[in-house]
């Protein structure tokens, strides 16, 4: 029984590992368990490996970002050849050290060429992009000083034997896109660091002469955290950067982008160096609720509700387009994250219903409000998510529910009372309001 309980304990462990959101401490699976053997296509590479190394390495594989393996291979000069470009660490006393290297091949045999190396612990991502409009790709490596709290943005140009770094620089988010329209890449780097209380964004260029820094401004520091940057453009086309960050129990987004030669940062007050324009109560993200090309960003009213367990704040979710001085709404939504999708208020409702949130059953219930009286009125329509299973069962009853669309083993109905019908005219407003979340 005692080799039953050990395994219980084990089992235990690794599922806490597994359930937690986020964790005091990184664990490295890779140093937990034996990396995968380069086997396939990758077995050449793996021997020219060894035959440089011998066996005093260890395969890393990037936490995050697009590519996922050990060696990741490109053609980053556009000749028609790949290159590959492998990671992995080393370890000199009580150093970790992580290594780029980077290997050619010649009539199907591979070799390698060169190698760079920081000191580090693991490594987040590994990304090609362009910086000069040369025509070849520069390589990207996001490294894990202090897993996910500290890292630090290694840029790398390779050519013939020689793989040189061209910036070593503290980073929390990066992306790599034309923000000055100047028909060549540039470097967005966002560093926020909460021990020093700074968020600052920052956008490089590379020169011949190494990568300069082009402009930066400040953003909310007044933050837990930031999320990934998302490129692209103000309403009125100009290329922006759309930063969500959470901020107390809610959200805010931040919008930047290249004005004069500068980048800035229109939503931040310059008095209070925070950003409230754009602050929500719950961390929805900026997206492009419409479809019109263009990140919309949510902000949100109070929206009436009917109590049925607790009295929770109901809202409206309002998407804005911002063109670099003014936040315009676009549409007013009903989103419900908990079932996965959202409704399109009319305008003509906007203000003139209530709620009623059952998360237990699934069921959201609309009725008629008056605003000036403050006072609910007779129900119009109602969505509920029902179980696929349950709602093809011959002994359903479903009360009256048509179905809308179905997704992930559920069936997502809705109901128009007489009052909504006659009155209102919704079933078809209803069909065309409704919207599964992506």
């Amino acid at each position: 029984m005692k080799i039953f309980r050990i395994i219980g304990v084990v089992l235990a462990v690794a599922m806490c590992f597994n359930l937690c959101g986020c964790s005091l401490f990184t664990v490295d699976t890779n140093e937990l368990l034996s990396p995968p053997a380069l086997t396939g296509e990758l077995a050449p590479i793996a021997k020219a490996l060894g035959e440089r190394l011998g066996s005093a390495y260890t395969l890393k594989y990037p936490s995050g970002g697009n590519y996922h393996s050990a060696v990741v291979q490109n053609d980053i000069n556009g000749d028609g050849v790949f290159e590959a470009f492998a990671l992995y660490s080393t370890a000199d006393g009580d150093t970790t050290y992580m290594n780029v290297e980077a290997l050619t091949q010649e009539s199907g045999s591979w070799s390698c060429a060169a190698s760079a190396q920081v000191v580090a612990g693991g490594v987040e991502m590994i990304d090609f992009c362009d910086l000069n409009a040369d025509g070849v790709l520069e390589l990207l490596v996001g490294f894990e000083i202090y897993g996910a709290t500290e890292k630090q943005l290694a840029v790398y140009s390779f050519a013939g034997k020689a793989l040189s770094q061209r910036m070593l620089q503290r980073y929390t988010h990066f992306l790599c896109e034309d923000l000055n329209s100047d028909e060549k890449n540039e470097l967005f780097i966002i560093n926020f660091n909460p021990a020093e209380n700074t968020n600052i964004a920052a956008l490089y260029g590379l020169t011949e002469q190494g990568i300069d820094e082009i402009s930066s401004c400040l953003l909310d520091t007044n933050i837990e955290a930031v999320n990934a940057p998302v490129f692209s453009t103000l309403s009125n086309g100009t290329p922006a950067v759309y930063i969500d960050e959470v901020k107390g129990a809610g959200a805010i987004t931040e919008v930047l982008y290249m004005e004069k030669g500068k980048l800035v940062n229109p939503l931040l007050s310059v008095n209070t160096g925070q950003n409230i324009l754009t602050l929500r109560s719950a961390t929805i993200p900026a997206r492009d609720i419409n479809a019109d090309g263009i990140t919309e960003i949510p902000i949100q009213s109070v929206l009436p509700s009917v109590f049925y367990k607790n009295h929770e704040t109901l809202y409206y979710t309002d998407w804005y387009s911002f063109n670099g001085s003014v936040l315009t709404k676009q549409v007013c939504t009903i989103m419900n994250f908990n079932d996965g999708y959202y409704l399109t208020v009319p305008n003509k409702f906007v203000g003139n219903i209530s709620v009623l949130k059952d998360i237990d059953r699934k069921l959201r219930v609309i009725y008629k409000y008056d605003a000036e009286t403050e006072t609910i009125g007779e129900e119009i329509a109602r969505l509920q998510v029902v179980e696929e299973r349950r709602w093809d069962s011959k002994d359903y009853d479903k009360k009256g529910l048509s179905e809308l669309a179905r997704s992930g083993g559920y069936v997502f109905a809705y109901k128009i009372s007489g009052e909504g019908e006659e009155k209102e005219n919704l079933t078809e407003q209803f069909i065309e309001s409704f919207k599964l979340i992506d």
